[in-house]
């Protein structure tokens, strides 16, 4: 799918209906990495970007295949997370259809493969890992690697970085965009 996709421009990343944190995610996540190969590529939500993820970064440049023009001729669609074909919606299936190379990757093992190419990991928990793979597959570095290997590297010098999460996120309130201090506390149930 990496070779695949480095073969193509004008790409449309397609999520399901009723998007979900993983469709969503891992669409803005392959949008970032193809837009850092300088690929011309956008990202197609059915019903748009949920409110619930609104504080993501590229959320505002998410699409509505019923209601948004796109903003180039797309030649490429790679559904993500999309388990069925229907699941693209009815905007999304003629927009997926009028790309003469589609592809879907997936992690439903009740995907029936239904683009020209599919990458299809039943064994995975979310399309989201296999995003990642993909990503680093293209040879493109994300900032959460990049932020990975830092929290490595500040836990290996004893940093705790539960008690700073606590002192920001539960101590002083910190609110972004609406989120719960409720984040922290999950964050603070990973091993440290």
């Amino acid at each position: 799918l990496a070779d695949w996709l480095r073969e193509r421009d004008d790409i449309v990343l397609f999520g399901h209906v009723s998007p979900d944190g993983d469709t969503t995610g891992s669409t803005l996540g392959l949008w970032f990495a193809l837009q850092a190969m300088g690929k011309r590529a956008v990202v197609c939500l059915p019903g748009g970007m949920p409110l619930l993820y609104t504080w993501l970064p590229g959320a505002d440049q998410i699409l509505d295949p019923e209601t948004d023009a796109l903003p180039f001729e797309p030649e490429t669609a790679l559904a993500v997370d999309v388990s069925e074909y229907d699941r693209l919606g009815e905007a999304g299936v003629k927009r997926f259809d009028s790309c003469p190379f589609r592809g879907v990757l997936d992690h439903h093992k009740t995907n029936d493969g239904f683009g020209q190419l599919f990458v299809l990991d039943g064994d995975a928990a979310a399309v989201g890992e296999l995003a990642v793979e993909l990503i680093a597959a293209l040879g493109v570095m994300l900032a959460g690697k990049r932020q990975q290997r830092m929290r490595e590297e500040l836990l290996q010098y004893g940093t705790r970085v539960t008690g700073i999460v606590i002192e920001v996120w539960v101590n002083h309130s910190v609110r972004v965009n609406g989120r719960s201090p409720l984040l922290a506390r999950v964050q603070c149930t990973f091993p440290t």
